[in-house]
């Protein structure tokens, strides 16, 4: 048999469940869950006789006006709210970090060797390389468009 939950009980004694009838079914034939039932009303009822504390209007406003006095005092209008010591203290700490990776990086830096550079004399080698490379397409390119071309006279084809 399933027992009914601690919820399930407290929402009965209230009057909240809609299977009113189904747990009062239960409840007959269950000895342990009316045992538990009996318990939450012994509580509950202890807890419906103590007194609910009013607090004092003197505490309400009291506390408002410390709530609206902190609000105030908390608040920092545009350009001051960039200036509180907490803010500088961080802008400072990354200005510094970046300040310290940039040295690094001009200290550590490898030297660029000049073999990587070519000499004079290999780039005007280079550059004879490809002009000669490219005079020789544009011959080789007239000489095939000669041969395949049509002469303007028949009789010169053979």
């Amino acid at each position: 048999m399933k027992h009914m939950t601690e919820q399930e009980l407290i929402a009965y004694r209230e009057g909240v469940v809609e299977q009113r009838a189904a747990i009062s079914e239960h409840l007959a034939a269950c000895h342990e869950c009316r045992d538990e039932l009996e318990r939450i009303e012994t509580v509950l009822a202890a807890l419906d006789t103590l007194p609910v504390p009013i607090p004092a209007r003197t505490t309400a406003a009291a506390f408002g006006s410390r709530l609206r006095h902190d609000c105030r005092r908390d608040r920092k209008h545009g350009w001051q709210a960039w200036f509180q010591p907490r803010r500088l203290g961080a802008a400072g700490a990354i200005l510094a970090l970046v300040v310290a990776a940039f040295l690094i990086g001009r200290i550590t830096r490898r030297d660029t060797s000049p073999d990587n550079i070519a000499s004079t004399e290999q780039v005007r080698e280079r550059v004879l390389i490809v002009a000669v490379g490219e005079h020789l397409g544009h011959s080789e390119r007239m000489l095939v468009e000669l041969s395949n071309a049509e002469p303007s006279n028949p009789a010169q084809k053979q």
